[in-house]
């Protein structure tokens, strides 16, 4: 994990009532528990799971869910957390893909692909966190950074309008996904469905970075 990815991790646990797991049993009994909470998630059984059944499916003790976890709440708050971790790296890779090739639609398909199978492989997890008050369309602000980096690389915009631009753009893009996810039921069964969808989230954010009012 990069050093700027395992800061932003950090802040967010802390915000988010997750106690950050230091030492590599720890952050094995994290993992346990969290793979619990995914399986629960899938098989709609997460509202009938209790800490102590949590717990005892991750072989661990309801001590030791609360030496990291506020609640079961702050647990799903950290399995996306960590799913966010994983889509930003694939993200982080396109941008630095955009930056050798100079392939402005490469890249953007690329960005809104990755979102969308982001999102529709975390439907259950959107739809309980949905309606929350922290914003799932908000990426690490490192990522931002090096997103407006890679727009000023690519002269789409000037660069005092850079961050702004990649803070929009992301947040269209991740939104779009995510609410594609939610309310869109065939996406994950019928992949020209899927490929239309993705097209339509590359368009809306070509178009928002070739306005000239953006």
């Amino acid at each position: 994990m990069s050093n700027w990815l395992k800061e932003q991790d950090d802040v967010a646990a802390s915000e988010a009532g997750v106690r950050p797991a230091m030492q590599a049993r720890s952050r094995a009994t994290r993992k346990r528990i969290l793979k619990v909470l995914d399986r629960a998630l899938k098989d709609q059984s997460i509202d009938s799971l209790t800490v102590a059944d949590i717990a005892r499916a991750a072989k661990s003790s309801v001590g030791a869910f609360y030496g990291r976890f506020a609640d079961k709440a702050a647990a799903m708050d950290a399995l996306y957390a960590d799913r966010m971790e994983e889509l930003v790296e694939k993200l982080a890779a396109a941008n630095q893909d955009a930056r050798r090739h100079r392939d402005v639609h490469r890249w953007i398909g690329s960005l809104s692909t990755e979102c969308l199978e982001h999102a529709l492989a975390n439907r259950s997890l959107l739809a309980r966190l949905a309606g929350r008050t922290s914003d799932l369309a908000v990426p690490p602000p490192a990522f931002e950074a090096d997103l407006a980096q890679t727009l000023n690389v690519l002269k789409i915009k000037p660069p005092h309008f850079a961050p702004m631009a990649a803070d929009f753009m992301i947040r269209l893009i991740l939104g779009l996904s995510r609410d594609g996810a939610l309310f869109q039921g065939d996406l994950d069964q019928r992949p020209e469905a899927r490929k239309t969808y993705a097209s339509d989230i590359q368009k809306a954010a070509l178009w928002y970075l070739t306005a000239p009012s953006a």
